[in-house]
Formats: C-alpha cells, sequence, structure tokens
C-alpha cells in the first residue's frame, strides 16, 4: 500500500524531459529573483506594489524610473528569459512551428523575437509620444507601464513554467488555458492602465491612444494569428 502511494505520487513528477538548458534558465530567473529581493528589496517592493495602486505607480515612476539601472536590466532579462520559455512550450503543445534545428537554437530564436518586439515597442512608444505629444512625463509614465507588466508577467510565469516542465499535478491542457487566461488578463489591465495614463492629462489626444493600439496592440495580434492560422 505504501509503495503503492509512492509509485501514485511520483507520477504527479516529470523528468524525463532532456533538454538540459531549460533548468539552467530556470535557475538564472529564481536567482534573479533572489538578487532583486535581496539587492533592491525596497525598489523590487514597490515596483510589485506599482502594479496594484496607480499612485505608488507614479511615485515609482518619479522617483526610482530608469531603463538602464541595474535592477530595470535583470527583471527585463527575467522577462526576456522566462517568457521564450513559456512560448517554446506553447509550441512544443500545440506544434505550430517545427523546431529546427535543434530546441535549444529554437528557443534562441525565440528569444532574439521576444527582445526584438519588446524593444521595438518601447521605441514606437516614444516615438509616437514625441509625435503627439511633448511631455517626456507622459511618454516615460507610458513606457513604465509596459515595463512593469512585462515584469510581472515573468514573475507569474515562473512557477507556471515549472510546472508545465517537471510537475503533473493538474493536466498540461488544462495549466496552458488557465496560464494564458492569467495573461490576457495581465494584458487587458496593461490597456486599462495605459488608458488611464493618458486620459488623466488633459493635453493628451485620444489620438495618441487610437494609434498605440492599432500599431502596437491590434496589428501585432492580427499578424501573430494570421501565421497561426496558415501553420
Amino acid at each position: 500500500m505504501v509503495l503503492d502511494q509512492v509509485y501514485t505520487f511520483a507520477d504527479k513528477f516529470h523528468f524525463q524531459n532532456r533538454e538540459f538548458w531549460i533548468p539552467a534558465v530556470l535557475l538564472i530567473s529564481i536567482l534573479l529573483v533572489i538578487w532583486a529581493r535581496n539587492s533592491y528589496h525596497n525598489q523590487f517592493t514597490r515596483i510589485s506594489n506599482a502594479f496594484f495602486n496607480i499612485r505608488e505607480f507614479y511615485q515609482v515612476v518619479r522617483e526610482e524610473y530608469a531603463m538602464t539601472n541595474s535592477l530595470s536590466v535583470g527583471l527585463a532579462i527575467l522577462f526576456v528569459l522566462i517568457s521564450s520559455v513559456f512560448i517554446w512550450q506553447l509550441n512544443g503543445y500545440f506544434h505550430y512551428f517545427p523546431v529546427h534545428p535543434t530546441a535549444f537554437l529554437f528557443y534562441l530564436k525565440i528569444v532574439v523575437v521576444v527582445l526584438c518586439f519588446f524593444l521595438a515597442k518601447l521605441l514606437i512608444v516614444r516615438a509616437l509620444g514625441a509625435l503627439f505629444f511633448g511631455k517626456a512625463e507622459l511618454v516615460t509614465d507610458f513606457m513604465y507601464n509596459i515595463f512593469l507588466m512585462n515584469v510581472i508577467s515573468g514573475l507569474v510565469l515562473i512557477p507556471i513554467v515549472l510546472f508545465l516542465e517537471y510537475f503533473r499535478l493538474i493536466s498540461v491542457q488544462l495549466l496552458i488555458y488557465l496560464s494564458c487566461w492569467l495573461l490576457v488578463f495581465v494584458y487587458a489591465y496593461r490597456l486599462w492602465r495605459s488608458f488611464r495614463i493618458t486620459s488623466g492629462a488633459v493635453s493628451v489626444s485620444k489620438l495618441y491612444f487610437f494609434a498605440y493600439l492599432c500599431s502596437l496592440e491590434i496589428v501585432p495580434f492580427v499578424v501573430i494569428f494570421k501565421v497561426i492560422i496558415r501553420k
């Protein structure tokens, strides 16, 4: 009876994956979180609070915002690494694209795409901000909102990627769909927060927000959807 219970419990774990780069990426991501909490405890806590509190968000932006400081760079790396693993797992489940030539090289391609998309979005936001209004503070708010939501998504994805890869406590299908809905919620929350940022400024034309939605939110998803449908 005891042995049967042990075997049943062991069946909930899945350590047969021979892609040894995945635990390396997970380890790097966890170490980045530990480093951020220990080395920048107050800033890390304030960033987490800024996700829920709009006043804390504005205070963080005004007092500690800098996309080039060590904490921001580390959290951005965390987001790129862990989100790329999640995309790799989704591709492995739905079989959208062939893994070529190797799984690790395919993962590196995803990393490059995610990084370029993230940087391109920030650059376009800055360009649109300079085009439609010249207030640097509002552009900074908009950019930091994107950065903040990506950081939160990266933190949320760490346990999700871990469970998808090594645990079978719930079905993979259920976990994938729950994860996707959770990310959709964060995405919708980011759009709502972006609208609050622009609507709070009287001098900002709604044309800016509409142009932002079309160029950086709607169009990329339409392109991705068409590519997936073709596959």
